[in-house]
């Protein structure tokens, strides 16, 4: 665009210069295409075309079709709470014999 400004200073001379000077990049090879892993997506219930829920089959012991994947998620464990411990009773005070 400006070439008479560059021929001014003469900064098309030294592109050149350093071009014949630097060597050419080297071309990185291309990576191996990675194989995504699994991702554990969440469960789901399996739908009918009404968008109703699907029981499990009983006569596939293998394979619980309520569920999309085939198989039913583990439950959580919840941690149990304590036990909160009684207030300790007051005991009666003697009573005094009378003679």
């Amino acid at each position: 665009m400006f070439n008479w400004l560059k021929t001014l200073f003469g900064v098309g001379e030294v592109d050149k210069a350093v071009a014949a000077i630097q060597p050419e990049p080297v071309k990185a090879e291309p990576k191996p295409a990675v194989e995504k892993a699994e991702v554990p997506v969440e469960p789901k219930r399996s739908r009918n075309k009404k968008g109703q829920f699907v029981g499990d089959d009983p006569t596939t012991p293998d394979v619980n079709e309520a569920w999309v994947g085939g198989k039913k998620p583990r439950k959580k464990t919840t941690k149990k709470a304590p036990k909160k411990k009684a207030p300790a009773k007051k005991k009666a005070p003697a009573k005094k014999k009378s003679s």
